[in-house]
């Protein structure tokens, strides 16, 4: 399956359709799509839309930080939790080597 060809012929122009409305409205986003199960040095296509403007959640800026990561960086993700186990932070740590 072509998934690079999926996403010019049918995804890509509704995300064009979707970046457009959250750039009317100012609003946040992360989309990444992958496109290719190929895995060389710098790791399988990937195709990443962000959206961060100045005082978006930091969640949304930890997601790109973590997409656009060099294939060299390691990450420790922690997850913290109320009493009744609900999640109330998470937190991603790159290491780059």
């Amino acid at each position: 399956m072509d998934l690079e060809k999926i996403y010019d012929d049918q995804i890509n122009p509704l995300m064009a359709q979707i970046i457009k409305i959250a750039q009317e409205h100012d609003m946040p986003f992360v989309f990444s799509f992958q496109l290719t199960d190929d895995e060389d040095e710098e790791g399988p296509l990937m195709c990443t839309s962000c959206l961060l403007p100045e005082g978006c959640d930091e969640k949304l800026v930890q997601a790109k930080e973590l997409l656009y990561a060099p294939p060299s960086t390691t990450t420790l993700s922690i997850t913290t939790r109320s009493a009744e186990g609900a999640v109330t932070a998470i937190e991603h740590i790159l290491f780059k080597q």
